[in-house]
C-alpha cells in the first residue's frame, strides 16, 4: 500500500523508529474476520509499542479486538483510506448476491470494530474526516493527504511528441471511470492530434466497454510492472485525467496518483468532484469539468488548443502542489506532530 509505505518512509526520514506486520503473516487464508483467530501472533505484534498505525479497515477493525484486552495497549491509529461501505455497494454490484451481502456485512463489522476501538483517526481528505464525524467517532482526527516522493529528474517541458497524449494511469474498479472516459472516446477520435493513453486497463477491460474495437487514437499499456517503462510512459505524456464520477466513494476519495502526477509536472483533467478538484480548480494546476462524457472532451479540447505559456504555468504550478502539499517528509513531519499531540495528551492523563 503506497500510502501507508510512503508515511512510514517519511516517519523514518524523521528518526522515528517503525515496525511493519501485515495480517498476512498471521498464517490464516480467507475473509479478514478469520484473522481472530490469529490472536496470539497479532496480540504479540502489538505488545510494547507506543503507536500502531492500522492501514486500512481491515487491520483496524481486527486490531481494535485486541488491542481491548491488553492492559497497557497502545494508542491505536485507524488510517481511512475512504468511504469502505459505499466501495463495497459498488463492488458488489458486479458479483453474485450471496457474496455481494457478505462482503458488505463483513466491511460493516470491521468499521464499526474500527470507530469503537480505535483513539484517533488519520482520513486521506476532509470529507472523509467530515464523514467518520457524522458516523459517530467522536475521538482526534487529523487528515493526512496522500504523500508522494519529489526528487525525480521530470523535466517540465512538454514532451516532444507530435500527438497530444492524455494519460488514465489506473484500474478499472466502477468508482474510477474508465466508463465514463471510455464513453468519451468516439468524439475524441475526432480530435486527430489527441491519443488517449490507458495505462493499467486490459484490451478486454476497454473492448468490453467499447463493445468494438480499439480506435487508433486509443494506446493500451495492460500491467505495466517495469518502474522505468512505466516512467517512460508518463513522463511522455502532455496531461494526465481523472475522469471520476459523482459519487459517495469519490465525494471522500484523496487518489494518490494526483500527487504521482502533480511530481511529474504536467496539467491534470479532474472531473469536479472532491477534494482533488478543488485543489486543480484553486492552484491551477490543470482544468476541471463536469463528470460528463461531454465535460471530459471540453477539458481534453481546451488543453490541446491551450498556448505553450500555458501548459508550463499549470506544469510547474502542478510541480509546486506535489512540492509544497504532498511531499512525504513535510506531510509525515505534520503527522508525526499529530502522534506527539496523543502520545502527550496520553500522558497528561496518566500523571
Amino acid at each position: 500500500m503506497r500510502r501507508v509505505s510512503r508515511l512510514q518512509k517519511g516517519l523514518e526520514s524523521l528518526g522515528v523508529k517503525t515496525v511493519e506486520f501485515y495480517l498476512g503473516e498471521a498464517g490464516i487464508d480467507g475473509p479478514t474476520p478469520f484473522y481472530i483467530l490469529a490472536g496470539g501472533k497479532l496480540s504479540k505484534s502489538i505488545r510494547g509499542v507506543d503507536v500502531v498505525h492500522a492501514g486500512g479497515v481491515g487491520p483496524a477493525g481486527i486490531t481494535s479486538v485486541f488491542k481491548m484486552l491488553q492492559n497497557d495497549p497502545p494508542i491505536l491509529i485507524y488510517d481511512a483510506h475512504g468511504d469502505v461501505l459505499s466501495e463495497a455497494r459498488l463492488i458488489g454490484q458486479q458479483e453474485a448476491l450471496p457474496r455481494a451481502c457478505l462482503r458488505f456485512v463483513e466491511v460493516a463489522w470491521l468499521e464499526r470494530l474500527a470507530l469503537l476501538g480505535c483513539d484517533a483517526a488519520v482520513p486521506c481528505s476532509r470529507p472523509l474526516g467530515d464523514l467518520l464525524r457524522r458516523e459517530g467517532f467522536s475521538k482526534p482526527i487529523e487528515t493526512i493527504w496522500n504523500g508522494v516522493e519529489t526528487g525525480g529528474h521530470w523535466s517540465l517541458n512538454p514532451p516532444s511528441s507530435s500527438k497530444f497524449i492524455v494519460s488514465y494511469v489506473g484500474g478499472s474498479h466502477p468508482w474510477q471511470g474508465l466508463d465514463l472516459l471510455l464513453d468519451a472516446v468516439p468524439m475524441i477520435s475526432q480530435m486527430r492530434n489527441v491519443v488517449i493513453r490507458f495505462v493499467g486497463p486490459t484490451e478486454s477491460d476497454i473492448k468490453a466497454i467499447l463493445r468494438s474495437g480499439i480506435p487508433q487514437n486509443v494506446e493500451v499499456y495492460p500491467w505495466v510492472t517495469d518502474p522505468g517503462k512505466l516512467s517512460e510512459l508518463m513522463e511522455s505524456s502532455h496531461a494526465f485525467i481523472l475522469p471520476r464520477k459523482k459519487s459517495r466513494v469519490n465525494e471522500v476519495a484523496f487518489p494518490t496518483k494526483f500527487g504521482e502526477f502533480c511530481a511529474i509536472g504536467r496539467p491534470v483533467i479532474s472531473t469536479e468532484v472532491g477534494e482533488v478538484g478543488a485543489i486543480v480548480n484553486r492552484e491551477k494546476c490543470g482544468v476541471t469539468c463536469e463528470p460528463t462524457a461531454d465535460g471530459l472532451v471540453k477539458a481534453i479540447y481546451s488543453l490541446e488548443n491551450a498556448d505553450i505559456s500555458n501548459l508550463m504555468a499549470m506544469s510547474e504550478n502542478a510541480r509546486r502542489v506535489a512540492t509544497d502539499l504532498l511531499d512525504i517528509h513535510s506531510i509525515a513531519a505534520r503527522y508525526l506532530a499529530f502522534l506527539r499531540r496523543l502520545t502527550s495528551g496520553r500522558e497528561a492523563r496518566e500523571s
